[in-house]
């Protein structure tokens, strides 16, 4: 029998400001590794933060697989109301893995400038909205474009497509096209794509992975829909990128488009929003 290799998931990095100021949005990146010796699957990092602080993104973030040795760069952003009546910050990055046993979580406590005055403020929905527009336009590294067309879509399929990531491995950018459907369904009317996608995968070029999007057109204009929505997650100069594009389905031009480099696929959807005017 072969001596089993266990993963170990940790922060081995961070970079963040040493003190917090009120009503300013501070930026933390971590550098998760897989530190052992032996593949991860199901990495999670769930970011905790005091309750009243603004976080994004919220929620877990889930990696499919982690090789020995390969790092992930996340990026959260936060901003301390003025009310908030701690002299410092405390977060804490829970991480997992499929066997729920080799991972280390981490913890750091940041000073918080406390403002001098006793005024209290409180960050209105509208205000909360203006931060997430500001943190969509700083975004690094992503381009919006929006193109006017004579035929309207309202009507679309979601697909993810398939392409080579920044560790090699092919990645089917499902859970980027699960995001979609969900953020943008006020925008839109999603069909439902498990009937679209079996009939895609006839289309694909052997075992490449590689979709036809012309096909792809077509396919969606025959059942029903006005337009497609392509999302790809690829690798370019070992930074990874996230292509997302509406095509319309009569005449295959595209209606806008949204390419990101080293950005996470919340900030892509984030400034999609924005553009949108979701």
């Amino acid at each position: 029998t072969k001596e089993f290799k266990a993963p170990m998931i940790e922060v081995v990095d961070f970079k963040a400001p040493k003190k917090w100021a009120p009503g300013t949005i501070m930026l933390v990146d971590l550098l998760v590794q897989n530190t052992g010796q032996g593949a991860a699957k199901d990495v999670a990092v769930n970011m905790i933060s005091p309750k009243n602080v603004y976080q994004d993104p919220v929620g877990e973030i889930v990696i499919k697989e982690m090789m020995p040795g390969e790092s992930k760069l996340l990026t959260y952003s936060f901003m301390v109301p003025s009310q908030y009546d701690q002299k410092d910050i405390k977060l804490e990055a829970k991480l997992n893995e499929s066997f729920s046993e080799y991972y280390q979580n981490w913890k750091e406590i940041f000073d918080f400038d406390k403002p001098e005055n006793n005024e209290q403020i409180t960050l209105t929905p509208q205000e909360v909205n203006e931060i997430r527009i500001q943190k969509a336009a700083m975004s690094k590294n992503i381009t919006f474009n929006k193109f006017d067309r004579d035929v309207s879509v309202t009507r679309i399929f979601v697909v993810g497509t398939p392409n080579e990531d920044c560790t090699g491995n092919i990645n089917d950018s499902q859970d980027a096209a699960n995001l979609a459907e969900s953020t943008l369904l006020g925008k839109y009317d999603i069909l439902e794509r498990r009937l679209f996608e079996q009939i895609l995968n006839e289309q694909k070029l052997g075992i490449s992975g590689i979709v036809r999007e012309e096909t792809a057109v077509e396919l969606g204009c025959n059942i029903g829909s006005e337009g497609i929505i392509f999302i790809e997650v690829g690798c370019v100069d070992e930074e990874e990128t996230i292509t997302v594009k509406l095509v319309g389905c009569q005449t295959s031009a595209i209606y806008w488009s949204c390419v990101a480099v080293d950005a996470s696929i919340v900030e892509v959807f984030e400034r999609i929003k924005m553009e949108l005017g979701l």
